[in-house]
């Protein structure tokens, strides 16, 4: 879920290509994005607001997709041969513009690696280069601190921090023994003043924070009555609270 032009953008069913924007607090019928011209399976992974008011990534089989919109109702397709042989996990509303981060899967040549692209506008899109990254094998999220600019990105093996979306560093890398030493790398993020949350990305109940722009995370109690066994999915911010 994203806010932007006209309110909320929510993706009605993230296995597939479709979303609504609930205008009001009212979400009405769900829109359908336009890849009925392809025959396959397609999937949108995330939405944010940015350029020309709405941008959403996602996949066609094997290769990533872009779709943008100004209004989250008409949305076109973005040409873009540096997606080929990618799927996108997330975007966000960063660096010169926009940052999306995904990864390459390896077919047909087995390569599987990290992603990370960017555009002003999210008409025209780069790749950066990923070198920094080593041998990380995806980056599945990706969140902007709003009081500088800098990133957080989820991946497999780390998390990395970046001021402006081409130079990444790594702050906290997984344990290696104790496997959830960091939120999942499908992890939805929200900034709290200086503290950062995610949520969800796993089938158990996930709810982390950190205080120190990611290289340390305190994992809340899973044994919470309060969430009563439930799991969480996404974070809002919402007049200061989450």
């Amino acid at each position: 879920m994203s806010v932007g032009v006209g309110g909320l953008l929510d993706l009605a069913d993230p296995d597939h290509a479709a979303c609504r924007i609930a205008l009001n607090g009212i979400l009405p019928d769900v829109e359908e994005l336009p890849t009925t011209e392809e025959t396959g399976f397609t999937q949108v992974a995330a939405v944010a607001a940015g350029g020309p008011g709405w941008v959403a990534v996602g996949r066609h089989e094997a290769d990533g997709r872009v779709w943008v919109s100004s209004d989250a109702q008409t949305w076109q397709r973005v040409e873009a041969p540096v997606f080929t042989g990618a799927w996108l996990g997330d975007v966000a509303a960063g660096g010169p513009g926009l940052v999306a981060v995904g990864g390459f899967h390896g077919i047909p040549d087995g390569k599987e690696e990290a992603g990370e692209w960017v555009s002003t506008d999210g008409l025209p899109w780069d790749r950066v280069d990923s070198t920094a990254l080593g041998d990380e094998k995806a980056l599945a999220s990706v969140t902007v601190n709003p009081a500088d600019g800098s990133l957080l990105a989820f991946g497999t093996r780390a998390v990395w921090a970046s001021p402006d979306g081409y130079e990444w560093t790594a702050v906290h890398h997984r344990d290696n023994v104790v496997w959830l030493s960091q939120p999942p790398p499908h992890a939805d993020t929200v900034w709290v003043e200086d503290t950062v949350f995610a949520a969800g990305g796993d089938v158990a109940f996930s709810l982390w924070a950190s205080a120190d722009r990611g290289a340390t995370w305190v994992r809340h109690d899973p044994a919470d009555p309060i969430f009563a066994g439930q799991n969480i999915n996404a974070l809002l911010l919402h007049r200061g609270k989450l």
